[in-house]
């Protein structure tokens, strides 16, 4: 699926704008994106404000950091143990 030029940030600013009395074609003309991608991305964004949009961006950052650590740690593991086994 073809990535979004407009930001979800952007999309979220623009529904909150529809629902404050502009009208959605200003909306979308202001912050350049198309109607189609308004009209997607208002079923999946409807009810979420900005600072909810970052906090799963949040997590997949941190959820990659641990994932790499345990990999790190796996191998090291793996490592010990192989020379353990070439000592005995």
């Amino acid at each position: 699926m073809k990535k979004s030029k407009s930001s979800e940030e952007q999309i979220t600013q623009a529904l909150h704008q529809a629902d404050s009395g502009t009208a959605m074609v200003d909306a979308c003309r202001h912050l350049r994106f198309s109607e189609a991608a308004f009209f997607v991305c208002a079923r999946r964004l409807a009810y979420l404000a900005v600072s909810e949009l970052r906090t799963p961006r949040s997590l997949e950052v941190e959820n990659r950091r641990l994932k790499q650590v345990l990999a790190d740690l796996t191998l090291d593991r793996l490592t010990l143990s192989e020379a353990i086994q070439r000592n005995a």
